[in-house]
């Protein structure tokens, strides 16, 4: 079958080439320090089209803990734990069986890599934790200070489940009287470290930490379905396959790739949920393991939810594979992520908001045929040719709004135009490293041409970089078409100030 290990191979090549040019890590998570008052940043200077920027940061709440940490009573009841599935990747971490060993005074190492696991009770936000009950006692989960702000609502998800983690001893927390540890390290690209629960539905990894969930404000027509993509992934259309770059720097890639159905060597096979498991069954290769395969329907159409792990002795570490596998008529889909050691929760919800609103386009579906369509336009008469005209007019407009999306815009289309702001970005305090979140939709802004001054009219991006008043900001920005036609603008950005840093993302769209 040629479509046999296509997918497999090709990532094996992307996550290879990008591990050679990584630069980039997860930032270390450690226990905070005591939380501290700070005053509140004075209101910078400008009026810059971009600083609102700088305007929330001068607005900003006192970087300080809300929640005090309590004493865990491990006499209290909990509830039921569900039946546990077997963990992957546990030879290198030693289970915390004694947890005396792990007291302050214990014989246990900070950096051993170990595995714990219990009933998350709670999340201590002033100590950046989650508190673990064990039954032996607790131990305090560091859940680090410079996540997005993605990463920190799945950690509120924790709470109230049964998981296991893996992670490194960060040494016995004095404020909080227990023991803790880490799963957002450094190493991320090369150890299984990660918080899951007992019956792996649930999973935070390292690249959950840095994940910064997209808008959703651009549609693709892709084969014979259409849906919604992020334009600040700026996707890559290749000849068989669709790129998205939804990570800088790591080892993780995210594609599309449809192919008719004959061509993928199952013409002789005419039941689709029997094709998407021959296929699923085709990407496991020697040595890999089948962690999740469900069958359902996708708007309708025969779908599979499939995860498997694969190897490549090119690659340093195993590779879990996520994806969806659905049937158009004719045209299968594969719609997957690739990560090191296993998926996290992010990229699942990913995939999962792209085509949950999937329509499929009306020259694929199954339509009535054309001497009955002759028939009911003649019964119909004057009314129903008024609405075809109508139809048609629409039809042409949606055409027209599609050819326009795919370029993009000029400068001269940009510069001098009324644009909204909204504006998300995680903040923390450079004395007392405490952290907080602001999303805002703030006043309307005209781009003016010094912000377009390094404008790319064949990418539709741009670097808007500024130093003023001691805090350094810096925007990468992309322009773009939304599905009506308008122009829309989404990116990240990132201020370094000497009260603070922070990081996080803008968007808005032309009035």
């Amino acid at each position: 079958m040629r479509y046999k290990y296509g997918i497999v191979v090709l990532l094996s090549v992307t996550i290879l080439f990008t591990l050679c040019s990584c630069n980039a890590a997860a930032p270390e998570a450690a226990p905070a320090a005591p939380a501290s008052e700070q005053d509140e940043v004075a209101e910078p200077e400008g009026t810059g089209a971009f600083d609102y920027v700088k305007e929330v940061a001068s607005q900003s709440k006192e970087l300080s803990g809300n929640i005090a940490s309590e004493n865990i009573d491990l006499e209290k009841a909990l509830p039921e734990p569900p039946e546990a599935r077997q963990a992957l990747y546990t030879d290198d971490f030693t289970k915390a069986v004694e947890y005396a060993d792990y007291g302050r005074d214990g014989k246990a190492m900070t950096g051993d890599e170990i595995c714990i696991e219990g009933y998350v009770d709670s999340l201590d936000e002033e100590h950046h934790s989650l508190i673990l009950i064990t039954d032996q006692g607790s131990w305090a989960v560091s859940v680090g200070e410079l996540g997005t702000e993605n990463f920190y609502r799945l950690v509120d998800e924790a709470v109230g489940q049964y998981v296991r983690v893996f992670g490194k001893f960060t040494g016995y927390n004095d404020e909080l009287s227990m023991p803790g540890i880490a799963f957002i390290p450094r190493e991320f690209q090369y150890r299984p470290y990660r918080l899951e629960s007992y019956d792996n539905t649930f999973r935070l990894t390292q690249l959950d930490y840095v994940f910064r969930e997209p808008v959703y404000n651009t549609e693709r027509t892709y084969g014979k379905i259409t849906y919604k993509e992020p334009s600040a992934w700026n996707p890559e259309l290749t000849e068989d396959t669709l790129y998205y770059r939804a990570f800088d720097n790591l080892p993780a890639v995210i594609l599309a790739h449809h192919e008719k159905v004959k061509e993928s060597g199952f013409d002789e096979i005419n039941n689709d949920d029997s094709i998407l498991s021959e296929l699923a069954s085709s990407y496991v290769q020697d040595g890999g393991e089948i962690l999740s395969k469900q069958s359902f329907k996708l708007n309708g159409y025969s779908a599979l939810r499939f995860e498997t792990t694969w190897e490549d002795e090119e690659l340093p570490m195993p590779i879990c594979m996520y994806c969806y596998m659905f049937i158009v008529d004719d045209e299968y889909y594969y719609f997957g992520t690739q990560e090191p050691y296993l998926v996290g929760e992010s990229v699942k919800r990913a995939l999962e908001e792209m085509l949950k609103n999937m329509e499929v386009s009306e020259a694929s579906s199954e339509e009535t045929s054309k001497e009955d369509k002759d028939k009911e336009t003649k019964e119909a008469g004057d009314d129903t040719k008024e609405k075809d005209s109508k139809a048609e007019e629409a039809a042409d407009d949606k055409a027209a709004a599609d050819e326009k999306k795919n370029k993009v815009p000029t400068k001269a289309e940009i510069q001098g135009k009324t644009f909204t702001q909204s504006i998300t970005a995680n903040f923390v305090g450079k004395e007392n490293n405490e952290t907080y979140t602001e999303s805002e939709d703030l006043p309307d802004t005209i781009v003016t041409a010094q912000d377009l001054a390094k404008y790319d009219e064949s990418t539709g991006r741009v670097t808007i970089h500024e130093n003023e008043n001691g805090m350094i900001m810096t925007m990468v920005l992309t322009f773009s078409y939304d599905s009506s036609g308008r122009i829309v603008y989404s990116g990240d950005l990132a201020i370094d100030d000497p009260r603070f840093i922070a990081s996080g993302t803008v968007s808005g769209h032309m009035k």
